[in-house]
């Protein structure tokens, strides 16, 4: 955020400034990715928006970042 504030001239406070990120700090041990069981049930509470389960998904699935996964396009692809 605070990157595109600066970089757009946006005239704006970051509206994360000073968020407390719950487990910051804990062992990556202790901050465990969601379950199958639970990425199935995210997903399925999109509805029928299948384009946003395929992200949802793919980023569960990858860990990618948002930016990876929703700015990827056909060129990128090498199978």
């Amino acid at each position: 955020m605070n990157h595109a504030i600066q970089e757009r001239g946006i005239a704006a406070i970051n509206p994360f400034h000073n968020l407390k990120v719950k487990g910051a700090g804990q062992p990556a041990k202790d901050r465990l990715p969601l379950s199958a069981e639970e990425a199935e049930g995210g997903s399925a509470s999109m509805g029928s928006q299948e384009d946003h389960q395929a992200i949802y998904l793919t980023l569960w699935g990858t860990r990618a970042r948002v930016n990876e996964v929703t700015g990827i396009v056909v060129d990128d692809i090498d199978l």
